[in-house]
């Protein structure tokens, strides 16, 4: 039924989808910033949106792996673990100080949440549409 999944090939599925996220954050970060009026961002925001899209993402494709490859409901696992993941990840943008300890602009969570959705929404698509699972 279908190819054997591959670690590597998945891996590098989630390294591609990190850098649509990666780059379709960054552009939403510099359209957002502007349409919601955000005049002032933490030192060094863009590259934490960089790696906040990338890491993890690619962490998500060795979980998708490790659970598809274990587990007989492990496609049924990576989707609710990825939802409720991609639900918590959106409670620090309601916080009114940024992890720095300056406080959050105001807008700024409008400017993060659409961020998280497409961190978490891609892989949590993408990774079943392009690696199906195997049905037992």
């Amino acid at each position: 039924m279908g190819k054997e999944l591959k670690l590597f090939s998945v891996l590098f599925t989630a390294l591609k989808l990190g850098f649509w996220a990666a780059l379709l954050n960054i552009a939403w970060l510099f359209l957002g910033k502007d349409l919601l009026r955000i005049s002032h961002l933490p030192k060094g925001f863009p590259v934490a949106v960089v790696l906040s899209s990338i890491l993890p993402i690619l962490f998500s494709g060795f979980v998708y792996y490790l659970l598809v490859r274990g587990f007989s409901r492990g496609y049924l696992l990576f989707l609710i673990l990825g939802i409720a993941f991609l639900f918590f990840s959106n409670f620090p943008a309601f916080e009114s100080v940024l992890p720095d300890g300056t406080p959050a602009p105001a807008n700024f969570r409008w400017l993060v949440i659409p961020m998280h959705l497409i961190a978490g929404g891609l892989p949590l698509y993408f990774l079943p549409k392009l690696h199906p699972f195997q049905k037992s």
